[in-house]
């Protein structure tokens, strides 16, 4: 999903980072690993991203490894809510994200505990299609779903938010 051999941020990701340090502004902690990120010369080379976690090769100490997630880094800064780890961790899920959604869904698929997948990949009844009533297809695979969560009964009702009258007039006056 990323490139390997990237030794430096390219200007989307720079962007990203500094979307991630404007959406935590509050957050003092996120700033610094922002800043800490950018001001690198040289990134610590990325051995390996599958869109769960990442493997990046320590800077201060070659032959470390530190595994970085959604919950957490093995880097000697892991204990703390930000590091430069987790910054980056951000900016390659957000760029997989944008660039090939469905494998990173998929990668979410494959590392999920088996009692937390779905039957089907939404929470509505699939199409009838093979003898026991329900299509595979795409990849999917139909697993049984946890008993506290129930059976899924129909799709559900969209949930609109009624617009201000003035637009509502404007698009019906456009619109007849």
């Amino acid at each position: 999903m990323s490139d390997l051999s990237q030794t430096k941020l390219s200007p989307v990701q720079r962007a990203l980072a500094l979307l991630i340090k404007d959406t935590h502004r509050e957050d003092e902690a996120a700033g610094r690993a922002v800043n800490r990120l950018l001001g690198q010369t040289k990134l610590p080379p990325l051995v390996s991203f599958d869109g769960v976690e990442a493997i990046f090769q320590s800077a201060s100490e070659p032959e470390l490894r530190n595994v970085t997630t959604a919950e957490g880094c093995s880097c000697r800064g892991g204990n703390h809510a930000w590091c430069v780890h987790r910054v980056r961790f951000r900016i390659l899920m957000a760029e997989a994200a944008i660039l090939d959604p469905l494998s990173l869904l998929s990668a979410f698929v494959e590392h999920a505990p088996a009692d937390m997948r779905r039957t089907r990949p939404y929470p509505w009844p699939s199409p009838v299609g093979k003898e026991d009533g329900h299509r595979v297809g795409g990849g999917v695979v139909e697993v049984d779903l946890p008993a506290s969560l129930g059976s899924p009964v129909g799709r559900p009702k969209a949930q609109v938010t009624p617009l201000p009258a003035d637009i509502q007039q404007e698009i019906d006056e456009l619109y007849p």
